[in-house]
This record gives C-alpha cells, structure tokens and sequence, in this order.
C-alpha cells in the first residue's frame, strides 16, 4: 500500500481552495471586489513564509528550510481559503424570498425598511413595498409570473429626512428604489450605470398624504439636534 504524498496533497489543496476563492471573488461578490480578498490572502502567505522562515534561521539559530517554510505558509493559506469558502457558502444559505410587482406595472417599486421578520412582500399599485429589517434573506422579484429578479440592477438607496417644526429632531426612512420597465430586460449594472431620481422628501410625504405608504409600518431612526448644534 502505498503511502501518501503529503506535499502534492497540500498543493492540490492549496490550488483547489484558491481556484473556488477566485471564482467566489469573480462571479460572487460585488463588481467581482472579492478578487482583492484573495490577492491579499497570497500577500498575506508570502509575509507568513517570510517570518517563518527568518524566524528559524534568528530566532531559532537554526538554517534556511525552503521545504518547511512553504509548506507551513501553504497550510496557512489552505485553512484562511476554506475558512473564508465555508463562510460565504453559510453566507449564501438563506431562504428566498418573493418581491410580487403588480402585473403591467411599469415605473419605480420603493421598498421601505420596516421592522419585523423578513417575509414574501405585495408592491401596492403606487409601487410601495415594506421590507421587514429581522433575518437574513435573498429576493427574487416576479411580475406576472415572470422572474424579473435582474431588476435590482438598477437599485438605489436614498434616506427621507423629515424635521420637526423647530428642527431639534430629525427622522430618517430608508428606502430603495428600483427601476421595472417593460421589457423585461436589465443589463448588468456597472460604475458607469447613470443614477436616476430616488423618492424625494416633498414626493414621501404626498404619497403618505393619500394613503399610499403607511408610516406606522415604516423603521425609522430619531436624532435629536446636541448643543453644538449635531445630531446625536
């Protein structure tokens, strides 16, 4: 029986754990920045080859050893890479839930954050949608049974700050905006993506005027104005 190759096993390790970070890092994070978190695990397992192997020949008063020193920065870099492969995958395991657009709506969808436990939300006709703030959770977005998920290429986020009468208390809304046209198609949003009017202050509070959003469902955050004229 033969024994085995514990160095060709670390490698293929080490090329396996590095092949599924980049492919993360590539097709799975945001414009693909998660390839910058692999750059620097590698920087980090060149410094950690570096010290070990300094480490051993001043500290230790013992001799350059190649073989250990890569072998100790290889298991390093092995164990960081699945360590950061098991989380993301943790990360991704979460229930899915159904942003429901009414059927031929067109225009802007406006999802307010709204406290509670996440669950499938029913965009009103004016296009207004409460998402609860609790839990973890991915959304599909689906008009008339189709799934137009692709659409939140064109989201953005925007705060409705309202001051009280003699302005010593702020409270701000969040909500995102999203863009449903009727074509169904949503090209991949990049850094050039032209941004476009979120829901201002003075169109929130005609919609609460006619009954469209309903505040009390909203999350909200209260600052009241300091002394020094700041918000705390």
């Amino acid at each position: 029986m033969k024994s085995i190759h514990w160095p060709k096993v670390l490698v293929l390790l080490y090329i396996f754990s590095l092949a599924y970070c980049l492919y993360i890092g590539v097709y799975e994070t945001i414009y693909s920045l998660g390839i910058y978190i692999v750059i620097a695990f590698q920087c980090i397992g060149l410094i950690i080859f570096s010290i070990h192997l300094l480490v051993r020949k001043f500290i230790l008063k013992g001799t350059f050893n190649l073989h250990k020193s890569l072998r100790f920065s290889i298991i390093f870099l092995i164990s960081i890479q699945t360590l950061w492969i098991v989380t993301h995958r943790i990360e991704k395991y979460k229930p899915t839930y159904t942003i429901s657009i009414p059927e031929a709506y067109i225009g802007y969808v406006y999802l307010f954050n709204s406290p509670g436990e996440r669950k499938d939300i029913t965009v009103n006709m004016k296009g207004i949608g409460y998402i609860g703030s609790e839990g973890k959770a991915q959304w599909r977005i689906v008009r008339e049974g189709v799934d137009i998920t692709a659409a939140y290429s064109t989201q953005q986020t925007n705060e409705i700050n309202l001051y009280d009468e003699d302005s010593l208390q702020l409270t701000a809304y969040r909500v995102g905006c999203i863009v449903i046209n009727d074509s169904n198609y949503y090209p991949k949003r990049n850094w050039d993506y032209a941004a476009f009017p979120c829901l201002d202050v003075e169109e929130f509070l005609q919609l609460v005027e006619e009954g469209y959003i309903d505040k009390s469902k909203l999350r909200k955050k209260v600052w009241q104005r300091s002394k020094n004229g700041g918000w705390e």
